[in-house]
């Protein structure tokens, strides 16, 4: 767990802003290798499991855990914003459908472009990074019962999903 967390404080320094995300903050994480955490949750962490977006806590020392869980962060597959590409199923994007979060393969359809593609906003719980959907404006990454949607409900705590850390 020690080299968890070190590998954790190298990378928000980067990755997490204080205040306002400036749009050239984008420029530098492009390519970078991510993971994101819960901020009401801080054992678990964003992944893909049977092609669904979960948030669940992981066991460091499985590499399946740890690919499940790292993203690279492209540029917004729909020009705007940025979107995640799995790191152990390369062309294959996390993406809203019916606001629910799934892992699939790249498409070069209008829509799925605009579904796998968020905007980097300041965490809507004052600390951490939020996540909106770039065709669903008001609508947040967060999840319920362990499952990512995009959603506008963001209020109060802990409905809210901000991200905390990222690791790479």
């Amino acid at each position: 767990m020690r080299t968890l967390t070190r590998w954790l404080a190298v990378v928000i320094v980067s990755f997490v802003a204080a205040g306002a995300v400036q749009a050239r903050s984008v420029d530098k994480i492009i390519g970078s290798r991510v993971s994101l955490q819960s901020h009401n949750y801080p054992d678990y962490w964003v992944r893909h499991r049977n092609f669904l977006g979960e948030i669940t806590p992981i066991d460091p020392a499985s590499d399946l855990d740890r690919k499940d869980v790292t993203f690279v962060v492209r540029r917004g597959l729909s020009g705007v914003g940025i979107s995640f590409e799995s790191v152990n199923y390369p062309g294959y994007f996390l993406r809203h459908q019916n606001f629910r979060i799934k892992l699939h393969r790249r498409e070069q359809s209008e829509l799925y472009q605009k579904d796998a593609s968020f905007r980097i906003r300041q965490g809507l719980a004052g600390s951490g990074t939020s996540f909106e959907s770039v065709n669903y404006p008001g609508h947040y990454l967060r999840h319920c019962s362990a499952h990512l949607f995009i959603d506008s409900n963001y209020s109060p705590p802990p409905r809210i999903f901000p991200f905390v850390n990222t690791l790479g």
